[in-house]
């Protein structure tokens, strides 16, 4: 359930990403940057949604640091507060991140040092609704898409791929000795936009890695133009 206060909080946040940006003669202004984010405003806050069901002890203001490269793309997204390192919400922003179209520029890449946010939503902001059956009709929708939803996936799993590369970047890591293929379900609106993404591999369902494939996937513009909501259940993200 959306609430004022906590859009206004957002949009806040939204607004203090501008202050410290500096300004490059070739690069991004800090109207671009707001501009480019503020559509996918409504991904970060069900980043920050999910992490409080998953695990409302991980709270405060997080903060992080992200680079946009000279094509428009964030290549660097930082965590700078200790307690959120390796948290789902701080890979989920990461994937949002890493998702978004900023416009393309010459010169250096622009680094904005300073992103803020809040992660206290008053209680009664959430609610979890109950599952909808999937009706008869949406079987034959699940067969014909089964293909571009699959496409699709593997197009968005190297950006998967470098949100989670982030979190390897991070003090204290261990490193992995092979990598991980995770098991996932999610539902696709009448929008072609995923609206719940849940990580069904075990040792992953609340980390950092959940985190980054729910942030990128639920930016991800799907071939879906119908009437029901269709539930795609253990789709595999391979090899992060």
């Amino acid at each position: 359930m959306k609430t004022a206060s906590n859009m206004t909080s957002l949009s806040a946040c939204l607004a203090l990403l501008l202050v410290p940006l500096p300004a490059f003669a070739d690069g991004l202004s800090g109207a671009q940057v707001k501009n480019a984010m503020r559509p996918y405003m409504q991904a970060v806050r069900n980043c920050v949604e999910q992490q409080s069901e998953l695990d409302s002890s991980v709270s405060g203001r997080m903060d992080l640091s992200f680079t946009v490269g000279n094509r428009g793309r964030v290549t660097k997204v930082e965590v700078l507060t200790e307690n959120h390192f390796r948290t789902y919400v701080a890979g989920c922003v990461g994937g949002v991140l890493r998702s978004v179209k900023f416009p393309r520029f010459s010169g250096k890449p622009v680094v904005v040092p300073h992103f803020p946010l809040p992660l206290n939503p008053a209680d009664d902001d959430f609610s979890i609704e109950e599952e909808e059956a999937t009706p008869p009709k949406a079987r034959e929708a699940h067969r014909k898409l089964k293909k571009p939803i699959l496409k699709r996936l593997k197009m968005a799993t190297g950006t998967i791929r470098a949100c989670v590369n982030d979190h390897k970047e991070k003090p204290r890591r261990r490193r992995r000795k092979r990598k991980t293929t995770l098991s996932i379900t999610f539902t696709l609106n009448p929008l072609g936009r995923v609206t719940e993404v849940k990580v069904l591999t075990k040792a992953h369902r609340s980390d950092y890695m959940a985190g980054c494939v729910a942030g990128v996937l639920t930016c991800v513009e799907f071939p879906y133009q119908g009437s029901v909501n269709l539930k795609f259940s253990r789709a595999r993200v391979p090899r992060l």
